[in-house]
């Protein structure tokens, strides 16, 4: 399947970004562009001009014909909460309060090679490390044996082959586009809905 990236439009609408590149990857959308961008970034945003709940995009994806869930390191988070001293326990709050009102679905495990078969991607929901403690999507997918991660600060496309180490070492920091990031250990998985799913979980 095609690679696409984008460059998001506003400071907080990664989200929007990432999932209006997976429909146009996937053939659910004839391109990825800003209007489609915004019109999932209005749909899943907080509040306004906020982040986007990982819950709404996951629910919005879903309704598009897609199979989607959300997949969550417990080793992780918990790593991450701890190490921050506090100060990812009220957005972490956030997020787990969100899923359970939005009804979308956690599985709670680490990404592995098999979950990028069958064309799946991943959202990952990444801090920036530059001690602002905010978070940002990035899309990863696999292509011809390789990794790749789109980055919508910026539209880059990066091939990683040593993704794993990023998402596998607690606090690891990873360069994309130019821009230090720290993978949280939360992801939203995303399939076409005819690709096998039984054995991933």
């Amino acid at each position: 399947m095609p690679r696409y990236n984008l460059n998001q439009q506003e400071q907080k609408s990664c989200g929007g970004a990432c999932a209006a590149v997976v429909l146009a990857e996937l053939g659910l959308a004839g391109v990825a562009d800003h209007t489609l961008e915004m019109q999932i970034y209005n749909l899943a945003q907080r509040g306004v001009d906020q982040e986007s709940a990982p819950s709404r995009i996951a629910n919005h994806l879903s309704s598009r014909g897609l199979r989607v869930w959300i997949m969550e390191s417990p080793a992780t988070t918990l790593a991450l909460l701890v190490g921050s001293r506090g100060a990812l326990l009220g957005p972490w709050s956030e997020y787990c309060a969100e899923i359970w009102r939005d009804w979308a679905w956690r599985y709670w495990r680490g990404l592995k090679p098999g979950d990028f078969d069958d064309n799946a991607r991943a959202m990952l929901v990444c801090i920036i490390a530059d001690g602002s403690n905010l978070t940002h999507f990035i899309l990863a997918r696999r292509d011809a044996g390789h990794y790749w991660v789109m980055n919508p600060d910026g539209g880059s496309d990066t091939q990683d082959d040593d993704l794993f180490t990023f998402l596998n070492t607690i606090g690891h920091q990873r360069r994309y586009g130019g821009v230090p990031y720290v993978y949280t250990g939360i992801c939203i998985w995303i399939s076409p809905a005819n690709a096998r799913w039984w054995g991933r979980l």
